[in-house]
């Protein structure tokens, strides 16, 4: 086992990444519908510190560890740098 996989499985067993998740989940639903008084901002640690997780999982054989990352990463490309998916995609083709 790797040091990489070790971090992984370290990862993938912390509640901290899990709570947070279902935080940008939660508040991913409410910008979807419109709801924006129950929106719950991130602090800057946060963030960072889901940036860092997206980038331990997404390096890892575990399809569950991946599909995080990338859930992650488009919830950082929709909050943080304001891009509308629909604009996303719409330019790469």
């Amino acid at each position: 086992m790797t040091l990489l996989d070790k971090f992984i499985d370290k990862a993938l067993e912390d509640q901290y990444l899990f709570d947070m998740l279902e935080k940008v989940e939660k508040n991913y639903a409410n910008y979807f519908f419109e709801n924006q008084d129950a929106l719950e901002y991130l602090t800057d640690k946060e963030y960072f510190d889901l940036l860092r997780f997206s980038d331990i999982l997404c390096r890892s054989d575990n399809p569950d560890a991946r599909n995080i990352s990338y859930k992650l990463s488009v919830y950082y490309m929709i909050f943080i740098k304001k891009i509308h998916l629909s604009n996303y995609f719409h330019q790469m083709f």
